[in-house]
Order: C-alpha cells, then structure tokens, then sequence
C-alpha cells in the first residue's frame, strides 16, 4: 500500500467549497478500485491550504486507474474551480507508523 500527499491551495474565501466538494466526492474515491481511505484536513496556519493523504494499492492504482477515470473528472467538477492552482502530489511508501493504544 502508498501513501497519496496532496497540498492544495484554495482561492481566498473558496475554503468552504473545496471542503464540501471534498465530502460530496467521498462516494467517488470509495468506488474506486485500489482506493483504501482518505483523510482530508485543512491547515490552521494557513486556512486556504487543504491536505488529503489517500491510501492506495499503488501508485497505478491511483494514476492509471483513478485519474483515467470519469470518477477524477467528477472530483475536479466539485473542487475544481476553489482551486487557486497550487496542487502538490507525492505518493510515499510507509516507513513506519504508531498508533495509541487505549
């Protein structure tokens, strides 16, 4: 399994479409073959800067698969125009990770 880190930056004041955009294309990433989860944050210094860290298959799962798809062009249709053109991708193999234990 991968990691997807995206940073988006969102136009001044579009902050709240993106967000829900974000919720309305749940059911899109959810369908898609590969897809594993996704967590969706906003940051608090910088309240127009949104990260969504995806889990995928792989990579292909992600690019050759989700972004082909009509799914993507969906996702793009709800966020698309909050984005201020600042989209920055890595995908990321787990290292290592913890958890707290209750």
């Amino acid at each position: 399994m991968i990691l997807e880190v995206v940073e988006i930056r969102t136009k001044p004041g579009s902050e709240d479409v993106f967000a829900e955009g974000m919720k309305a294309a749940l059911p899109l990433f959810q369908a898609a073959p590969g897809f594993h989860g996704i967590d969706v944050m906003r940051a608090k210094e910088k309240p127009q800067t949104f990260f969504c860290l995806v889990k995928w298959d792989s990579v292909e799962a992600h690019t050759e698969q989700f972004q082909k798809s009509p799914a993507y062009e969906t996702l793009f249709g709800l966020i698309g125009e909050a984005i201020d053109g600042g989209v920055a991708a890595l995908h990321c193999d787990y290292v290592a990770s913890a958890a707290v234990m209750s």
